[in-house]
């Protein structure tokens, strides 16, 4: 028996390739609260994680279609459109350059704000970290490495602008990720909840302990204005990675994967 699903094909309207256009930027997702999922491997991601697609639209080929439908089989995607649409149309609503052929239409997290009692034992907090790449890095190296959650504080790159996305590599669909949080008040919910706060800092940390506790958080700030004063009050715990000295410091990105990695206890 053919357990194929049954696909309706649809035109890409004018109406939906602007819905799409509009999602390249901040103000657009906020608005409409969808974003951009681009690839095939992205794609995926998102039905393995049964994020909610509003639509699908895929270049107009046999091949694509044919992958999209093997693709598609056991997901239960009742409420996603499928378009089919032209190189030249892709070309237009596509933030890469060199188009994969497929993207999808997702919904934004409507997760609800943390309360104090910060369900977990293990978390990032991304400290005004503003490039979109690193944001989705720092996501990858959370997922990797067995955070439960992601904090962002005002000021950070938008976890859903395409560029954050792809840098995730599907990351941004298996973490809770909380947007807006202040300093103050997250540093206070971990005190409240006992949790360690370390903090990346080339100049004045300490490395990292080579027997990690239980619980911790790291917060990793931006390269350029570093992290919220706020820490200095919260009883945090500075630390570094030790280097040969040739650079002054490492990309926010690749310290906070090192030391997520220490902390998880996972370093030689």
């Amino acid at each position: 028996m053919d357990s194929r699903p049954t696909i309706s094909w649809l035109p890409l309207s004018q109406a939906v390739q602007k819905r799409a256009v509009r999602l390249q930027s901040g103000k657009g997702r906020a608005r409409l609260g969808l974003f951009v999922v681009e690839g095939f491997r992205l794609v995926e991601s998102a039905i393995i994680h049964h994020w909610p697609l509003e639509a699908l639209i895929i270049r107009d080929e046999k091949s694509t279609r044919s992958r999209l439908t093997r693709l598609l089989a056991g997901a239960d995607l009742a409420e996603c459109r499928i378009y089919l649409a032209s190189p030249k149309e892709i070309g237009k609503i596509s933030s890469t350059v060199e188009p994969s052929g497929i993207m999808g239409l997702a919904r934004m997290s409507d997760k609800p704000l943390p309360d104090s009692r910060l369900a977990g034992s293990r978390f990032l907090i991304v400290d005004s970290v503003r490039d979109p790449g690193n944001m989705g890095a720092l996501l990858r190296s959370a997922a990797a490495f067995g955070v439960d959650a992601v904090y962002l504080t005002p000021g950070s790159a938008d976890p859903f602008n395409p560029k954050a996305v792809r840098a995730s590599m599907g990351a941004i669909f298996a973490l809770p990720v909380y947007l807006g949080q202040k300093p103050t008040t997250l540093a206070a919910k971990l005190r409240t909840a006992k949790i360690p706060i370390f903090v990346a800092d080339p100049h004045e940390g300490q490395p990292a302990p080579s027997t990690p506790p239980k619980k911790w958080s790291l917060v990793v700030g931006g390269e350029t204005t570093g992290y919220s004063p706020a820490w200095k009050n919260s009883a945090m715990r500075p630390i570094r990675i030790t280097t040969t000295g040739k650079v002054e410091s490492l990309n926010s990105a690749v310290a906070g994967g090192i030391l997520l990695c220490a902390l998880a206890g996972l370093r030689r």
